[in-house]
């Protein structure tokens, strides 16, 4: 069995990743911070957004991201897939308010995202949130700014 791991984006068996991972870390005598950035190293795609998303102290814990990585990849939700979906591509409707808009854009974070601290899925709403604003509200939304 070859003890390296390749990248891993999600795609595939999380367990077998994990474990090349592990395996790797242990061989080269990798432990806490370095082992969490040994297996940071090797997510990209969603897998890597999954690590993005966790706070900076729960980066350099190798136990917290790979529990993350399970609940994300092994642990297949209906609910939690088609959330995710729909955040990818979820813009503010015309006739919706920009309060409802946020309100359904928390909803489907909580929803995808259960395991999120608090922190995290306020910074993972505000990013989801000027993604749904048109250019021309987000020009408004300047110009408010500057008068304010």
């Amino acid at each position: 069995m070859d003890s390296k791991a390749k990248c891993f984006d999600g795609s595939g068996d999380v367990k077998v990743f994990i474990e090349k991972v592990s395996i790797h870390s242990a061989l080269k005598g990798y432990d806490g911070e370095k082992a969490a950035q040994n297996l940071a190293s090797k997510l990209e795609g969603r897998a890597f957004d999954i690590y993005m998303w966790l706070s900076s102290e729960d980066r350099k814990n190798p136990e917290k991201i790979k529990s993350e990585l399970f609940k994300e990849f092994e642990t297949r939700n209906e609910d939690r897939e088609e959330a995710i979906v729909v955040l990818t591509n979820r813009k503010r409707h015309p006739d919706e308010s920009p309060q409802t808009f946020a309100h359904k854009v928390t909803e489907l974070v909580h929803l995808a995202y259960p395991s999120f601290d608090e922190t995290t899925t306020k910074n993972r709403c505000q990013g989801l949130l000027h993604q749904g604003i048109t250019p021309k509200n987000a020009n408004r939304i300047k110009n408010l700014a500057f008068v304010c």
